[in-house]
């Protein structure tokens, strides 16, 4: 079982990928995570969003395996309270599923995503995306501790 962040751009900011590489480090004592950072399609002048939303749908669909679960983070999606993330997500594990979460670029996510995967939502604010990492693995990370019975979730 294996959990993948998805992410399009590349960490600039020295202390969010400081903070998201030590939750990174403090899940790794327990389950396999990995990040993928892809360059997000650049626009043309004149070209619309959804050229760039297509092309990404497409390297998102590349990346996704038979038989993952897959959560695609959107200011659309549901918002969970962090009980019922870590059911959702251990419920993938229980059943040895890797786990896919994508972050879309700052063009957002293709809407033909919605008919096959889960959208959720971290906030009904919107975030860098970069923060929206360190916020992600940060909820993990309390996901696994409230799987392996250890202080942290209060």
């Amino acid at each position: 079982m294996e959990i993948k962040i998805l992410s399009f751009g590349f960490f600039k900011e020295k202390n969010f990928k400081e903070i998201y590489l030590e939750y990174e480090k403090r899940i790794k004592k327990y389950y396999s995570i990995s990040l993928i950072e892809l360059k997000e399609y650049p626009l043309k002048k004149g070209e619309s969003f959804d050229i760039a939303l297509d092309k990404e749908y497409n390297i998102i669909l590349s990346h996704i395996k038979d038989g993952d679960a897959v959560y695609i983070l959107s200011e659309h999606g549901d918002n969970w309270d962090s009980i019922k993330f870590k059911e959702r997500v251990f419920s993938h594990v229980h059943k040895s599923q890797n786990i896919l979460f994508v972050i879309g670029s700052a063009h957002g996510v293709s809407k033909k995503l919605k008919d096959n995967y889960t959208f959720l939502s971290l906030s009904k604010m919107t975030f860098p995306h970069l923060m929206a990492r360190v916020l992600l693995i940060e909820q993990i990370y309390r996901a696994v501790t409230m799987e392996k019975g250890i202080l942290y979730h209060k």
